[in-house]
């Protein structure tokens, strides 16, 4: 079931997502994609965090067709590529202080 997931989100020009692990698989595959607020702030802060705010979309957008679906700008490229630098820097931190415990 995953490998079918992976192989429809590397097949498709954009993701329409309201689940915070598609955008995190998203991003690393680098396909453009639409999100919506949910219950909790884990999407719309990862959306603040990355500076993707304009990538939240409004569900009633879609029934009435008004927006405009768009692959990443050259500005949300970077921010993302910036996002994934300081995520991999983090995550290294972690996994050397853990082996220093």
């Amino acid at each position: 079931m995953c490998i079918g997931f992976l192989k429809k989100i590397n097949n498709s020009k954009f993701i329409i997502t309201g689940r915070f692990h598609s955008i995190f698989i998203s991003l690393a595959k680098m396909k453009a994609f639409y999100t919506f607020e949910s219950d909790t702030y884990k999407i719309k802060g990862l959306m603040d965090m990355i500076g993707l705010q304009d990538r939240m979309i409004d569900i009633n957008s879609l029934k009435k067709k008004s927006i405009l679906l768009n692959k990443f700008s050259k500005n949300e490229i970077n921010k993302i590529k910036k996002f994934k630098k300081k995520a991999n820097q983090a995550i290294k931190k972690f996994i050397k202080e853990l082996k220093e415990i």
